[in-house]
């Protein structure tokens, strides 16, 4: 079998987050792409997440625009502190390296993903699908430890979990596609294939598929095929490819394997156009490693038919993508020296060919080395593979006795139904007069709730007022007092002087002051109890000119960012909105010691409503400070708008307040 073909598949990673946002295969138009050229920078998490599946659904097409898009939605999502899209953007980049032959590189960038992902993956099935793309790079330089450490961690997040929907079905079919494929490296084609066919099982229980799920379930049947490649069976794994090709998906990877089964069939002419037509492609994807695979099995066969011209361009092509990318497996080096130690022996340069034979030594012992790591990973795995099969029939034979057991008890069920029709009676009788007493108790806990939930907004309230009260008095009547001081003792140089010389006295500029000061006061002050802003030019300019004045007022940076059409919402709930962001920006003044905060109102979604508050001040722990007073304040108004509240922050790391309401329920209500 040509070995330069090696026993690896691409894996699809991370693309779950975003699929869910948008119809499965809905793309770009000509000013989206357009932009990508660009690089500016995304403000709009929704903007990000259609970039992103949008370079999923071109990594078969044009793979530098791909990787150009993913760097512009990863510098997007760093800017915005956007953890999915941070982690999604990393992953899809190694994802790119991977199939470019960087692995060092694509190892980096998940690496650099890592900080990131507890606050960027939201279920077990992603987070899953990350750690199984994390071990493909390791297998390709041979780091078997850490294969096997981000193989174990992918498969304990699922085993036990059954997938709700497509999202989720992706993720699992991803995980076991990549595991299947890492069984396979290890010449375990029983495991590979077990898993592989799990991944399959998994998509035919979705008869309609969305384009990412067919784009994995497809290269889950071109791994398959391979596996029946690997073991002999030619026939069949050719079924597979040529079933592949057909449906128009990694066309690349189909050919190639197929080229390869007809060339174990010894079916030269069937092979030669298949390997032309990957050569081609993948040049233009700057896919080098299927590249370079391709050119050295064609340079094979034009050295077997002494077509000696062919396969020099061939050849050269292929060494020097070779020694462009230090990390070209041993393997492939091998078979690249060995065909061109065979042509220039053909033409007689003895010498060019002894250096490549010559080098060939030194990699065959490196090549040993690798051997004998493999061997121990071997080893493991099977080791592994046993624990695996034991585990699942001991669930087995637990089952059998489960049955075993039931099976004993079904004889006492009918005395001990006569027992418990007795009981159940009794019992009717009793729960009838608990449920009355019980229906009080309730109703009296709602009471408790209820007032309890006033008491906080009044308290808040009352807060409220004695801060604005405090404001009118040490800072409004203070200067009202000062402008009746200047004005009643003149200065008794002025008291002789004209209107004119008065004007343009010092005295009378510095009255002059104190009154802009205190009508200052006085704006803001009456802003803050109920802005004429709110009622005049509503919610959106009256938030950004509040988290402006105030914040800079301070020397905090704001960021004001409103998503979307205007709330379509009555006025007491957008008064509400008001106050939310209003005390969670007194707040941050307060308490937070930040520099720069984030306030975003979204309204891309016609049922509902997100409110983001985010600064990078110095955070606290949520176990000991959670729900103070203002927090509580803050959830009972969300409460009364029907919304979901979710608080998030880490000592040092800044805090987030993320708020969703239900506007169908507002207007319902207003109706």
């Amino acid at each position: 079998m040509n070995k330069c073909i090696k026993n690896y598949s691409r894996v699809i990673a991370l693309v779950i987050f975003f699929v869910s946002h948008q119809a499965p295969g809905q793309g770009l138009n000509t000013s989206f792409e357009s932009g990508i050229e660009q690089q500016v920078t995304l403000t709009d998490t929704a903007a990000i997440r259609q970039k992103i599946n949008w370079a999923i659904e071109q990594f078969n097409t044009n793979l530098p625009l791909v990787e150009r898009t993913l760097k512009q939605t990863l510098h997007s999502s760093l800017h915005l502190n956007y953890y999915t899209g941070i982690v999604a953007s990393y992953a899809n980049l190694a994802f790119v390296e991977n199939q470019k032959g960087n692995y060092s590189k694509a190892i980096n960038y998940y690496n650099s993903a890592q900080p990131y992902l507890t606050k960027g993956l939201n279920n077990r099935t992603s987070l899953a699908m990350f750690y199984s793309a994390n071990a493909v790079p390791y297998s390709y330089l041979s780091k078997f430890d850490s294969v096997y450490y981000f193989a174990i961690k992918a498969i304990n997040l699922i085993d036990t979990i059954h997938p709700a929907n497509s999202y989720e079905a992706n993720d699992m079919m991803s995980v076991y596609n990549t595991l299947g494929v890492l069984w396979g490296i290890v010449d375990n084609h029983e495991q590979s294939l077990s898993l592989l066919v799990k991944a399959k099982n998994i998509g035919d229980t979705f008869p309609k598929k969305s384009r990412l799920l067919q784009i994995t379930y497809d290269l889950t049947l071109i791994n398959i095929g391979k596996r029946y490649l690997d073991k002999g069976a030619i026939d069949t794994a050719i079924s597979y490819f040529h079933d592949r090709l057909k449906q128009g998906t990694n066309n690349t990877l189909s050919a190639l394997y197929l080229a390869q089964a007809y060339l174990e069939k010894a079916d030269t002419p069937a092979a030669i156009p298949l390997l032309e037509e990957v050569i081609l492609f993948a040049d233009s994807m700057q896919l080098f490693t299927h590249a370079v695979d391709a050119q050295l099995s064609l340079a094979n066969i034009y050295l077997k038919q002494s077509e000696f011209r062919k396969a020099l361009p061939l050849l050269s092509a292929a060494d020097q993508q070779i020694n462009k990318n230090p990390e070209t497996s041993l393997e492939t080096r091998y078979e690249s020296n060995k065909l061109l130690a065979q042509y220039y022996g053909a033409q007689g340069q003895y010498k060019k060919a002894f250096e490549y034979w010559q080098s060939n030594i030194e990699i065959a012992e490196k090549i040993k080395l690798h051997d004998k790591k493999l061997t121990v990973y071997k080893m493991e795995a099977a080791r592994i593979a046993a624990a695996i099969n034991a585990d699942n029939e001991a669930k087995n034979l637990e089952l059998k006795l489960a049955k075993n057991k039931l099976q004993n008890k079904n004889s006492s069920i009918i005395a001990l139904s006569i027992l418990a029709l007795i009981i159940i009676s009794w019992v009717l009788y009793s729960i009838r007069n608990i449920r009355k007493s019980t229906k009080a108790t309730l109703k009296q806990k709602e009471q408790e709730v209820e007032i309890t939930r006033l008491q906080s907004i009044n308290k808040g309230e009352e807060q409220e007022r004695s801060r604005l009260a405090k404001e009118i008095h040490d800072g409004i009547l203070i200067q009202l007092a000062n402008i009746k001081t200047n004005i009643k003792y003149l200065p008794k140089a002025l008291e002789t002087a004209n209107m004119q010389d008065y004007l343009s006295s010092v005295h009378f500029k510095n009255v002059e002051q104190l009154i802009d000061q205190t009508a200052k006061e006085m704006r803001h002050a009456a802003h803050n109890l109920m802005p004429e802003f709110l009622l005049e030019s509503g919610l959106e300019a009256a938030l950004f000119y509040f988290c402006n004045s105030t914040l800079k007022q301070v020397g905090i940076q704001p960021e004001f960012q409103w998503l979307g059409s205007p709330l379509p919402i009555p006025k007491d709930a957008e008064l509400s909105i008001f106050r939310i962001i209003q005390e969670l920006i007194q707040n941050i003044v307060k308490h937070a010691q930040a520099t720069n905060v984030l306030v975003q109102i979204s309204n891309l979604d016609e049922e509902g409503i997100t409110l983001t508050v985010e600064d990078n001040g110095k955070g606290f722990d949520l176990l000991h400070k959670g729900n103070g007073i203002g927090i509580s304040n803050i959830k009972n108004r969300v409460h009364l708008l029907h919304g979901k509240f979710d608080l998030r922050s880490d000592l040092g790391k800044g805090c987030s307040v993320f708020i969703e309401i239900d506007t169908l329920s507002l207007l319902e209500n207003k109706t």
